[in-house]
């Protein structure tokens, strides 16, 4: 396995080197004054690395990165090619990433193929679980609408709703940073008033931002 890896002439990659029953190659991008290197194996990306990491390569110091990086997938493939535990096929096998694991259950490496399966499936329980939270929510509403309350003749009307609800007058949003949440009174087309909250964003010049107001 030695010689089947060679760079191209542009040196951004190798040629498709044929093992096990796959394909197998190694691309190389310049990357903050180092390379991110991939091994594709049969055109996906299955392990990355950048050669700047003290973790690429410990034991290969006095080489040039050239052969360095050949050395480094050469050893991987030789290593990770082998027979998946959960579906039986040959490829390179991984450990389970955390995402993964509650559909792969016990098993903690799998090749590729199964790694993306697992994505997938949990991905379309996520979906699933998603479209049943919008299911319930579309009810409620379709059961008891919201209610826009303003078309105020006076500002004072609007105002005296605002002083009912039980929420500070201006309130820093909990999940982001530079928005706050603040009381006031919209003036619609009509010149009628609604009692609003806006969300502002303080980093802004322009920064005033209405949600759910209906003119």
């Amino acid at each position: 396995m030695k010689n089947f890896f060679e760079w191209s002439k542009d040196g951004e990659s190798t040629n498709i080197f044929r093992y096990k029953g796959n394909d197998y190659q190694i691309v190389r991008k310049s990357f903050d004054n180092n390379f991110r290197v991939d091994i594709f194996e049969n055109g996906v990306s299955v392990i990355c690395d950048n050669t700047g990491n003290k973790s690429f390569a410990p034991r290969m110091k006095d080489i040039p990165l050239d052969e360095k990086i050949l050395n480094w997938a050469r050893n991987i493939i030789k290593r990770r090619v082998r027979k998946c535990p959960k579906c039986g096929g040959i490829g390179l096998v991984k450990k389970v990433g955390k995402y993964a694991r509650e559909e792969l259950g016990d098993y903690s490496e799998v090749c590729e193929k199964c790694r993306i399966d697992s994505y997938r499936k949990k991905a379309e329980k996520e979906r699933v679980e998603r479209d049943k939270c919008h299911e319930q929510e579309r009810k409620i509403y379709e059961a008891k609408p919201p209610i826009i309350i303003g078309g105020f003749a006076e500002k004072i009307a609007a105002y005296k709703i605002l002083k009912e609800l039980d929420i500070p007058e201006v309130e820093k949003d909990g999940e982001l940073e530079e928005f706050v949440w603040a009381k006031g009174i919209l003036k619609a087309n009509d010149g009628s008033y609604y009692p609003v909250v806006f969300l502002i964003d303080t980093s802004v010049k322009i920064n005033v931002k209405i949600l759910n107001i209906s003119n």
